[in-house]
């Protein structure tokens, strides 16, 4: 992990919480996905199909996907409110940690979730 200390601790037992919530099969998007490691610990310890970690900074999705990218795993660069490049239906499950505090409309983020 690039990142050290209880933060990072607190994220990986919250993404590993969540990965009790994917199916087989399913198709995941994490949203504000920051620097990749905790939708890697999601893949790693679910059965899903499919993972999209975004991110809003292009930079930190770069580097996502260079240091965690893999078959069924991939990073891009987007913006929660809007997730332009996700079409409706096509994730069955939403994982956002710590986001909505830091997105200047939530409504619209959770509106694009829905």
């Amino acid at each position: 992990l690039r990142e050290s200390g209880s933060r990072a601790d607190a994220h990986i037992v919250r993404y590993a919480w969540a990965a009790g919530y994917v199916r087989p099969g399913d198709r995941v998007l994490d949203c504000a996905c920051g620097l990749g490691y905790g939708t890697a610990v999601l893949a790693a310890l679910s059965r899903g199909s499919a993972y999209l970690g975004l991110d809003l900074d292009p930079a930190t999705a770069e580097y996502a996907q260079a240091n965690y990218g893999a078959e069924g795993l991939r990073y891009a660069a987007g913006d929660v409110a809007v997730l332009d490049g996700v079409p409706d239906a096509s994730v069955d499950l939403i994982v956002s940690m710590e986001t909505l505090e830091h997105v200047p409309d939530w409504e619209a983020a959770l509106d694009a979730f829905a």
